[in-house]
């Protein structure tokens, strides 16, 4: 994958910059499985939620582990105390992958 800013996935997803803390981060990664990381430091993750599980449910053990860039459907407090991490906040956090991966 290419090198894309936070503010440009933003840009793609249609998302304001409230919720950015880090403009000048880099993403090199697209993560949609925690056990896959590889290189945090450029990784955004994407909290999809399905059936049997919730990606929102593994944002506090990959913020534990380097990732500050977060694809989410909601903010909640253990977030909020992330403070040096950057959520774009989306109604459906697999639509934006799919959004982000057809505009690349």
């Amino acid at each position: 994958m290419m090198k894309y800013s936070i503010v440009e996935i933003a840009d793609i997803l249609g998302v304001d910059y409230h919720s950015i803390s880090n403009e000048e981060a880099t993403v090199s990664q697209l993560l949609t499985d925690s056990r896959s990381l590889n290189n945090p430091e450029e990784t955004i993750f994407f909290a999809i939620k399905t059936a049997n599980n919730d990606g929102h449910n593994y944002i506090a053990p990959l913020y534990q582990k380097g990732v500050r860039n977060f694809v989410v459907n909601r903010i909640d407090n253990v977030m909020r105390e992330m403070r040096d991490a950057n959520f774009l906040v989306v109604a459906d956090t697999l639509e934006a992958l799919q959004t982000l991966a057809t505009s690349h």
